[in-house]
């Protein structure tokens, strides 16, 4: 009888240990939502590039909540905005909005433990690669 309780308890102190990894994070929840400028494979690379854009973020971990594309009459609205900033000459243009938490141990520039939500801009001239122009706001 013996056996069997240390066998038990062995088995849940396995579990409990197990319990307490690191747990994993849900998946990114993406909404390309409707273009008639892009289609899905070309807001599906420019949301690529954010989420790259992102994991090379340092001094904190980012857990990317969301990203949705801003549709292309708030996009289109900022392409004198983005050619301004003398990062290219462009004729289109997708904004992402974002929700990000930063880790606990978040340094630098970062609030730890917090929530930040971004938009990110991104622009290329027609039918070309995806360029990150500018980010945060």
């Amino acid at each position: 009888m013996k056996k069997l309780i240390c066998i038990v308890l062995a088995a849940a102190l396995l579990f409990t240990l197990a319990a307490c990894g690191e747990s994993a994070t849900a998946p990114v929840k993406v909404d390309l939502g409707k273009s008639d400028r892009y289609t899905q494979e070309d807001l599906q690379k420019a949301e690529k590039l954010v989420e790259d854009t992102i994991k090379g973020f340092t001094e904190a971990t980012i857990d990317l909540k969301s990203l949705t594309y801003a549709g292309d009459e708030k996009s289109m609205a900022e392409l004198e905005y983005v050619n301004s900033l003398d990062r290219g000459a462009f004729d289109e243009v997708a904004i992402f909005g974002s929700l990000f938490h930063t880790s606990k141990d978040a340094g630098g520039a970062w609030e730890a433990d917090t929530d930040y939500t971004w938009d990110f801009y991104l622009a290329r001239s027609t039918g070309g690669e995806w360029t990150m122009v500018t980010y945060g706001y």
